[in-house]
């Protein structure tokens, strides 16, 4: 009987002893960790950075006024200066700014390096501060006009790591780049 009480004493012990892990365990469990944190690290996408974001977000609105001139019969407009941008529609002889939350006005970073590049073939000889001071009533940069034509542009957004390039063809095409080709 005492032999038996023996063995089974044995038995529980040897179960305490192996209810751990062992150092060696634990470290290897941890290389392994380590391993696949660092390939979903290497394999995960880069992050979008304010130009590319204010780049997208900009080309978003273009592409959607663009559609929406069409789709609606109506005729946009937009105003494009290097401190942010504003649409307008043009109803019963008038320009009105556009109060869709697609189409809302927005400003870019005091930060960015902003160029904007267009045709309006109206006011091309006209200085620009001469325009500005005698306007009294709204009148659109860009026009999107019902037919799919557009004004074309060329916006381009810097901060201190990139350069984007967002451009608007005639034909209401929208298209973003970066220009460092990184």
């Amino acid at each position: 009987m005492t032999s038996g009480c023996k063995h089974k004493s044995r038995r529980i012990s040897r179960r305490q002893a192996q209810r751990g892990l062992s150092l060696v365990e634990l470290l290897v469990v941890m290389a392994l960790a380590a391993m696949v944190a660092g390939v979903v690290v290497i394999n995960a996408p880069p992050g979008r950075t304010d130009a590319r974001r204010a780049a997208e977000a900009l080309a978003a609105r273009l592409d959607f006024a663009a559609q929406d001139a069409v789709t609606r019969g109506a005729v946009l407009g937009m105003r494009l200066d290097d401190e942010g941008y504003a649409f307008f529609r043009y109803q019963r002889g008038e320009w009105k700014p556009e109060t869709t939350a697609q189409m809302k006005a927005d400003s870019f970073p005091p930060e960015f390096s902003v160029d904007v590049s267009r045709e309006a073939p109206a006011k091309r000889n006209e200085p620009e501060e001469k325009r500005r001071e005698t306007e009294t009533v709204i009148r659109p940069d860009l026009r999107f006009m019902p037919t799919g034509e557009t004004t074309p542009v060329t916006v381009m957004l810097q901060d201190r790591r990139e350069i984007w390039r967002v451009t608007l063809d005639g034909a209401g095409h929208v298209e973003v780049s970066n220009v460092d080709g990184a």
